[in-house]
């Protein structure tokens, strides 16, 4: 009983003191659980989200697009760069400080890969390497005036290329239905 107890303690206290269990995940290290709970209105994620070969989250100014130009590509390496992305190039200063640890802890976990340097050198060096090891690509959207436009985003810097294009969408009768 006195074991039982014991366990009992300990799996309440363990995530207060920091001890997560073995096998499961700290959400605080899932970059694409930290995006969805930070931003969690539909406004954020395109429609056609949800596809295989591609990640959309718009949070700031533009949105990080990752593409997967391989079919077996873990989404969890795609999530990752689009978090580097958008926390270190386009994130505003509240989502950079109260994701802070996020972005840390994502640093070290490709420590072994991208060791030197100021947080953007690394977080720069990571893109490279994700998009070499996954055959990632990576581009910067933005919709206006019932356009799409899009220009490739270099993991090297300097990141932002005239390398693009735009093309006319259809928007939803719903998004442009005057609600005043």
């Amino acid at each position: 009983m006195r074991l039982t107890n014991l366990l009992f303690v300990l799996a309440s206290l363990g995530p207060c003191l920091g001890v997560q269990a073995e096998g499961v995940e700290d959400p605080a290290m899932n970059p694409e659980a930290v995006l969805k709970k930070d931003y969690a209105d539909k406004r954020y994620w395109p429609s056609g989200q949800g596809l295989r070969e591609r990640i959309e989250f718009c949070g700031g100014d533009w949105c990080q697009e990752v593409l997967m130009e391989r079919p077996e590509t873990s989404q969890k390496q795609a999530w990752d760069a689009a978090f580097l992305m958008f926390y270190f190039f386009d994130a505003n200063e509240g989502f950079r400080s109260r994701r802070s640890a996020t972005a840390t802890r994502l640093l070290d976990r490709y420590s072994k890969s991208c060791v030197s340097g100021a947080p953007e050198s690394r977080a720069s060096c990571i893109l490279q390497k994700l998009q070499s090891a996954h055959k990632l690509k990576y581009r910067r959207v933005q919709y206006d005036v019932g356009y799409r436009c899009y220009s490739e985003f270099d993991a090297a810097p300097p990141h932002f290329t005239n390398r693009g294009a735009c093309r006319r969408i259809k928007a939803s009768p719903s998004k442009n239905a005057d609600t005043r």
